[in-house]
């Protein structure tokens, strides 16, 4: 196996972190929360459930990965996280702070490497450096012309990999 498989099974099985707490400069998530109590998915109008009899509870600051195969739900357990999706009678989610979620369908804005990265928020160096390190962005940015400035999207260069 090359690298990345290794880094991936590592990753999951938790052997490369000594705890699910962030690290100094990583993103705060020391304050989320999140609860299911026995949910099951499904409706009048959908009536065969994909999850059934779920519980789940994740402490802040603890790194969860939600792994399984094609078709087991796990697109419909993070949906459900979400408040996207129709529990059962009885089902319930409560979630305390915030969340980070990546969809399975990336997109870019038509703007700046830089504005991408930010998505709005204010500019902090240190965070801002950590995330290109985390990204492997540093040697791309040395290529571009105009390094975090650069436009991408449909109106800019397109980034690939």
């Amino acid at each position: 196996p090359d690298k990345t498989d290794e880094d991936s099974s590592s990753f999951l099985d938790g052997s490369s972190h000594s705890s699910g707490k962030s690290d100094s400069g990583d993103l705060d998530l020391t304050s989320t929360e999140v609860d299911a109590e026995s949910f099951s998915s499904g409706s009048p109008v959908y009536p065969k459930a994909i999850l059934d009899d779920i519980s789940l509870q994740v402490a802040p600051g603890e790194l969860c990965a939600v792994i399984g195969r094609v078709g087991s739900g796990k697109s419909t357990l993070c949906s459900a996280i979400l408040n996207e999706t129709i529990l059962a009678d009885g089902g319930s989610i409560s979630v305390e702070g915030s969340v980070a979620y990546a969809a399975q369908s990336p997109w870019i804005l038509n703007a700046s490497l830089r504005e991408n990265i930010l998505f709005g928020l204010p500019m902090e160096e240190d965070r801002y450096n950590k995330v290109i390190e985390v990204c492997q962005l540093s040697h791309d940015l040395v290529m571009l012309e105009n390094g975090d400035m650069t436009e991408i999207g449909e109106r800019g260069i397109n980034l690939s990999g």
